[in-house]
């Protein structure tokens, strides 16, 4: 694998940062996590959008302009000649002691890995939990990542897709990686606050609307989910999935218990249908 560091090009067994970087020492940095469809990046303006408002809300300063970020991503998705791809840009503060205000020298690392997809996921869709955490900082994608190291460490032996956060007073929030959106009546509704708010999300909303579905943006409870018609979560590495089991329970009503539902199936073409446009239209990334 062929890493960027800092705007150098090197295998990953020579791909080094400074043990004393702050990242490392702090996990203090920000990052995106991008999916590459042959090499062209979705949804690559609202990545950087993202980020620049993570890093603005550490401090952290980045000193590349975007062109030159997106030169280098394209180098590094290229090298690594991955047809699907997941791609990570990651900054640091960089080596900066116990200073978090300042960020005078920050790192970047730009990795792309080939991705491989479970397609059955889609067809069968996925089994959820709750779990009660916060996440520290919702307007931030950070790389303090320790309450999903523990929600993975505990749903990993049972075998569950995804952990949903919910808050101390009940309110459901997020997945550790994905954003989740439920069906009632027909209408899609999804968390209002304290999420971080996923390029995918984003996207999902306004096809749903385009495809004539209403979409209602409001904060809900467990009790509100547990009695959904359908649920699906979102990221853009495993784009929309359909959750079929909630808390070891079937989800929607009547016959439908426990399957995919017909709003959930739409939302998916309709995201397909737009992948396939967005990579025609930004055929020259």
């Amino acid at each position: 694998m062929i890493i960027c560091i800092n705007g150098k090009f090197l295998h990953h067994k020579k791909a080094f940062i400074s043990a004393m970087d702050n990242g490392f020492l702090y996990g203090d940095g920000v990052y995106e996590t991008m999916r590459g469809y042959s090499g062209i990046v979705l949804d690559f303006d609202s990545h950087m959008e993202r980020l620049k408002k993570s890093a603005k809300n550490l401090g952290i300063k980045i000193p590349w302009p975007i062109p030159k970020l997106k030169k280098w991503i394209k180098k590094t998705v290229d090298l690594n000649k991955a047809k699907s791809s997941r791609i990570r840009l990651t900054i640091s503060r960089g080596p900066n002691g116990i200073d978090f205000i300042t960020c005078k020298n920050p790192t970047l690392v730009i990795s792309c890995e080939k991705l491989k997809t479970n397609r059955e996921i889609y067809k069968k869709g996925v089994s959820v939990t709750t779990i009660e955490t916060q996440r520290t900082l919702p307007t931030a994608k950070t790389i303090g990542l320790t309450h999903v190291i523990m929600a993975y460490r505990a749903i990993k032996p049972k075998n569950i897709f995804e952990a949903i956060i919910i808050d101390k007073k009940d309110f459901v929030k997020e997945g550790m990686a994905t954003n989740i959106f439920m069906v009632k009546l027909g209408k899609i509704i999804t968390p209002k606050t304290g999420i971080l708010m996923g390029t995918t999300r984003k996207r999902i909303i306004e096809l749903a609307k385009k495809t004539g579905l209403k979409v209602i943006i409001k904060d809900f409870k467990i009790g509100e989910l547990a009695h959904a018609e359908e649920i699906f979560i979102t990221n853009q590495l495993k784009e929309v999935v359909p959750v079929v089991i909630l808390n070891g329970k079937k989800v929607g009503i009547e016959k439908n218990k426990g399957k995919v539902g017909e709003t959930t199936k739409k939302i998916m073409a309709a995201y397909q249908n737009f992948i396939k446009d967005y990579t025609k239209q930004h055929i020259d990334f």
